[in-house]
């Protein structure tokens, strides 16, 4: 698989982690890959299981970093940073996607029954996201 499609599975995870810490009130984009380091390729098939982490917030957005571990071997290590897109910055005004459009999604990437957060509790439904 091409590390920059591992980079992209990363960037989701961790958009949607970004999201949800501020209750899908903000607009999240990626801005910046900060750091890629890939110990082992990934061939079609494997099974990547990201751990994402969510960093110190900050007033334009917020650092994501995490493994990508394929079985028990590490697979790749990656810093990202996302950034917030207020009102006025773009010539869009609302979410970037419908409420519905994007729980239909997490539900088709079974974000709801396989993500937990630090506690290791399961998301709850989000009223943004009916």
């Amino acid at each position: 698989l091409p590390p920059t499609l591992i980079i992209e599975g990363m960037a989701q995870l961790g958009g949607i982690l970004v999201a949800e810490h501020f209750l899908f009130d903000k607009r999240v984009v990626l801005a910046k890959v900060g750091k890629a380091t890939f110990h082992r390729p990934a061939i079609n098939g494997d099974q990547l299981i990201y751990d994402v982490r969510f960093g110190a917030v900050q007033p334009n957005g917020g650092p994501v970093s995490g493994p990508s571990h394929c079985g028990d071997q590490l697979q790749a290590e990656i810093d990202l940073m996302f950034a917030f897109l207020e009102p006025g910055q773009v010539p869009v005004d609302g979410p970037l996607f419908d409420p519905a459009d994007l729980r239909s999604m997490l539900q088709i990437m079974k974000f709801f029954s396989v993500a937990v957060d630090a506690r290791g509790n399961r998301f709850p439904e989000y009223e943004k996201l009916r």
